[in-house]
């Protein structure tokens, strides 16, 4: 017997309701999936028109949204993809207040998950200047796994990456320069080396006001022998690609449910990918 409809209304007071995981109504939405994506579909969806919506000001924090996309995401429902494109490129909502450590964590594996094909979309979508820098970092990762997988042909990403600081431009204090020379080096793009060192030299990239500066001139190296290190054998590969966002995401209740819901950076950063994911240097097989 087919389970009834979920109501969108009722999914948000069940996510919204308490402080902790909720982590019967996830895995019910999980279990049901013709049941409930159609109303995970809704608040999405109503997000993406603006936020201005019944359900978006039901889900006033976004919480419901939060969880929403990634039980999407696990499920594999491609017809959420073109929705979270428009919304990550939006100029219109906060998207660091909306989703949190999500953009950073999570996003760009959601985007693999959830994309049906095709990765010239991401290319437009990092190369938009008016979208958010840790969407466009999500959207560089998702393309990154693309040339990883074969999908993207390497000769056009190196291509695509040569031109990288002429054709994109980030502002020279922009998180991209580091999704930037990440994404050179976890692709091996050797060749690459001189033309990066001189951003750091010709003004490219730069400290902001406080001092701080988005990449350091030896991430590219290391971003590189990460990248040689994880050939040694099938595990270390598979550490390497989930250490740096290079997979589907999936298991939400598994890594959601070790997500601090109270504000406590401890408890979420007990969670392996995510531990590595906040690391300042890439992952190092042992």
């Amino acid at each position: 017997m087919t389970a009834a409809a979920f109501d969108p209304k009722d999914i948000i007071a069940r996510f919204t309701a308490g402080e902790g995981f909720p982590e019967a109504d996830v895995r019910e939405c999980l279990s049901t999936p013709s049941a409930s994506v159609p109303a995970l579909m809704a608040i999405l969806e109503d997000r993406v028109a603006g936020g201005t919506g019944e359900l978006s000001q039901l889900d006033e924090k976004g919480d419901a949204c939060f969880l929403a996309l990634h039980i999407l995401a696990d499920l594999k429902v491609t017809a959420a993809f073109q929705p979270l494109m428009r919304l990550l490129r939006s100029t219109d909502q906060d998207l660091e207040a909306l989703f949190g450590d999500c953009l950073i964590e999570t996003m760009g594996p959601i985007l693999i998950a959830l994309n049906p094909g095709g990765y010239s979309v991401f290319e437009e979508g990092f190369s938009d200047r008016n979208a958010d820098d840790y969407a466009r970092d999500a959207m560089m990762v998702a393309w990154v796994y693309g040339v990883l997988s074969g999908e993207v042909p390497r000769e056009h990403a190196l291509s695509v990456l040569k031109a990288f600081p002429k054709t994109v431009r980030p502002a020279p204090d922009s998180y991209l320069w580091g999704s930037y020379i990440g994404a050179a080096g976890d692709l091996g793009f050797e060749e690459l080396e001189e033309p990066i060192a001189k951003l750091f030299t010709d003004g490219s990239i730069m400290m902001d006001e406080g001092g701080f500066r988005p990449v350091d001139p030896e991430d590219f190296a290391l971003h590189l022998e990460a990248a040689s290190l994880s050939e040694e054998n099938e595990e270390s590969r598979e550490l390497w690609m989930a250490s740096n966002r290079y997979f589907p995401f999936e298991d939400t209740v598994e890594l959601l449910g070790e997500w601090s819901w109270d504000g406590d950076e401890d408890e979420w950063m007990d969670v392996p990918f995510l531990e590595a994911a906040e690391d300042e240097e890439p992952y190092l097989p042992n």
